[in-house]
């Protein structure tokens, strides 16, 4: 098999996209979700229906790619069980997964030292140096996620009932959104019991769109984002000579909110995180066998 044969999977929970490296080009293919933890099922469906579509495209089978090196940064892919289930339900026999963490962090960085955060409807830090990974974050809503869509949809629900408690006081934003719940503290609630962190996250643009403008509840809420950010890249020890990249839907929105010292460093990633898992796959030793899947 040569060297630049490669299988790269980049699963997540809207889509799930697959790179094959075959004879000097390179195929993609996208498909469904392929969240292994919300939907194992589903998600082996997605990655298989991805895989023979490049196959396809290749002109080849499926069986064709049993022994291709291929890495899978899959979301929900936290516990080696979880690793061992998807390996067991695919045709491939030189395969490793991982979550999609690590492909985003060595997408983004290759082999440079520096870190990542990566913020959208939930978030995580990593950084990467002389060869070592460590990650902080990206627990789920219910325990962290931080600075996330998220998060910034909730804490802006909670800033709304504080201020109708005379905690807080309002602003044209709490006061756009309790409008919206008919002025009514009980449909907040109501709203919150049973609110995805999809749902919650729909209301992070109205707090980004709104600290432009200058409002007060809005700006606190970002900066305690970008607080928790600052946090992180300290426990994380990134220096400030290092690259740092702010990823996801929201990351790019947090940078005014940061030290300019900081902002000075942040650049764009250098790839995707299918292209990590590419990388990854290549360092897969050449004698990988069924029986040493990791």
């Amino acid at each position: 098999m040569a060297a630049d044969t490669l299988i790269g999977i980049d699963g997540g929970g809207t889509s799930c996209r697959a790179a094959l490296l075959w004879r000097g080009k390179r195929y993609e293919a996208r498909s469904g979700s392929a969240n292994v933890t919300s939907d194992l099922q589903g998600a082996v469906a997605a990655i298989s229906e991805a895989l023979r579509d490049v196959a396809a495209q290749a002109c080849l089978t499926l069986p064709d790619l049993m022994d291709i090196p291929a890495h899978l940064g899959l979301a929900g892919a936290t516990t080696p069980e979880i690793c061992a289930k998807v390996i067991a339900a695919l045709p491939l026999t030189r395969v490793a997964v991982s979550d999609d963490q690590m492909t985003t962090l060595v997408g983004a960085l290759v082999a440079e030292d520096g870190a990542l955060v990566s913020v959208g409807t939930g978030s995580f830090l990593a950084s990467q140096r002389a060869g070592q990974r460590r990650f902080l974050g990206g627990h789920g809503l219910a325990l962290g996620d931080e600075a996330s869509g998220a998060w910034l949809g909730r804490a802006l629900l909670a800033r709304v009932l504080h201020s109708l408690d005379g905690l807080a006081p309002h602003s044209a934003l709490t006061e756009e959104v309790y409008s919206a719940f008919n002025r009514e503290a009980g449909a907040i609630s109501l709203f919150a019991a049973g609110a995805s962190p999809g749902r919650y996250g729909q209301y992070a643009p109205m707090v980004v769109s709104a600290a432009k403008a200058g409002d007060a509840a809005a700006v606190t809420l970002m900066q305690a984002g970008a607080d928790y950010i600052l946090a992180g890249l300290k426990a994380l020890d990134w220096r400030q000579d290092e690259a740092l990249c702010l990823m996801g839907s929201l990351g790019p929105y947090y940078l005014p909110y940061l030290p300019q010292s900081v902002q000075d460093s942040v650049r764009p990633a250098k790839t995707s995180a299918l292209d990590g898992a590419l990388t990854l796959a290549s360092s897969i030793v050449a004698t990988t066998s069924a029986a040493t899947r990791t």
